[in-house]
């Protein structure tokens, strides 16, 4: 009996050298022959033991990039890798709200940079002070907020923290 191969299936088929693979992904032969190294994109090996990667590798690749992306270690990514409970709608919800969190850090930062910024534009010269208030903005402020809502109920704090982000956009307004 012959089998007739569906679309689907020949697409599932298709496998890609590490030159096309990272062709199509912006990614480095060099990185993708280390991910396969540390067990974290493991390629598959054709009879010539050349590295050959599958259409679901391109999802994996995806959650690697992201992973760095946010500042996750290597380490890190490979346990969320292992984590197979989480279809992809999960592994994307996950991305995209760290996402959100990385953005909302990094306006903080951006608010701190413009004040910095129009400091100078005022006064010609920028206080110390005010890189240290950068320094550790970006380095402790979800620190510093975690310890807060340890000690004070959480709706507190978030208004808290709504109300000086509120105070220094009109700030900067003027």
């Amino acid at each position: 009996m012959i089998r007739i191969i569906t679309f689907k299936e020949r697409s599932m088929m298709k496998k890609y050298t590490i030159g096309e693979f990272g062709k199509l992904t912006g990614t480095s032969a060099r990185t993708l022959q280390y991910y396969d190294e540390i067990g974290l994109l493991k390629a598959e090996r054709t009879a010539a033991s050349h590295r050959s990667y599958k259409e679901e590798d391109f999802a994996t690749l995806q959650k690697i990039i992201s992973l760095k992306f946010l500042g996750f270690s290597l380490d890190e990514t490979a346990k969320y890798l292992r984590n197979e409970n989480w279809d992809m709608r999960d592994s994307l919800v996950f991305q995209r709200n760290m996402m959100k969190k990385k953005r909302e850090q990094l306006d903080d930062s951006i608010r701190l940079l413009n004040l910095a910024i129009e400091q100078i534009d005022h006064n010609h010269k920028l206080d110390p002070q005010v890189f240290t208030s950068i320094i550790n903005s970006v380095q402790m402020e979800e620190e510093h907020k975690d310890w807060m809502k340890s000690h004070w109920p959480e709706e507190f704090v978030e208004q808290l923290y709504d109300r000086v982000k509120e105070d220094q956009e009109e700030y900067e307004k003027k």
